[in-house]
């Protein structure tokens, strides 16, 4: 349990210091002993497998009985041709659900549609969240872990679901470092539990409908799809 404690507050850390890094001008910052430091002592953790679950050891403190309240940055990616973009806009419907379900467990979230608003980067300092939801179909794969890689340096301790239409066909094809965790189908209760385990530092594996990455993917047991009166009415005004 301490090991597990000392790796999640190393991330927390870490990512302090890359936001203040990122303040800083780039010709003024040339690294530091400390980030080496960090980044092994997480890597360490990870290569044993225990860097996936401990991310909520040094979070906020927990609301009693509940869920701590958390930022949760949910993200459309652009398409990969810009021109579609401008031709066939469709609301992202989808982020809207889960916004929903996040707003019943008393969360902030901000949705973000990088087709009307590209700055995805600036939108992220600002907004500083904890965790990022990212969605797509299968033209989004590449832009999907380009923008979750681009967060892992911001800020090394945001932690990144990644669901949608891809994810659920081929999760393998997410299986990258930077991606802490794949939602497999209907993601609004999924997504809901993820944030729950994983702000108390238990073992995603016993929830079901996730594919977690790693040296080699792991895929927890299936889930149903939710009847549709159980899902939330979606969240229109994120």
């Amino acid at each position: 349990m301490m090991i597990l404690a000392i790796i999640g507050c190393a991330q927390k850390l870490l990512g302090i210091v890359h936001q203040f890094q990122s303040m800083l001008k780039p010709e003024t910052y040339r690294g530091s002993d400390i980030d080496l430091v960090f980044a092994q002592i997480i890597r360490h953790g990870q290569e044993k497998g225990e860097g996936r679950s401990i991310r909520g050891w040094c979070g906020k403190s927990k609301r009693e009985g509940g869920v701590s309240p958390m930022k949760v940055m949910l993200v459309q990616p652009p398409s990969g041709t810009p021109f579609m973009d401008k031709i066939y806009m469709y609301e992202p419907l989808a982020l809207e659900y889960l916004g929903a379900g996040l707003k019943e467990d008393k969360h902030e979230v901000l949705l973000l549609d990088v087709r009307l608003d590209p700055d995805f980067e600036t939108a992220f300092r600002r907004f500083q969240p904890d965790a990022v939801g990212l969605t797509g179909y299968t033209n989004h794969l590449n832009i999907v872990k380009d923008m979750a890689i681009r967060f892992k340096e911001i800020n090394p301790a945001v932690y990144i679901v990644v669901g949608g239409h891809h994810a659920t066909v081929s999760p393998k094809d997410y299986n990258i470092e930077a991606i802490d965790v794949v939602v497999i189908g209907e993601g609004v209760f999924t997504l809901k539990e993820v944030l729950k385990y994983w702000t108390a530092g238990l073992d995603l594996e016993s929830i079901p409908g996730l594919a977690i990455p790693g040296r080699e993917m792991k895929f927890t047991e299936e889930r149903p799809h939710p009847p549709l009166d159980a899902l939330p009415f979606p969240d229109m005004n994120p």
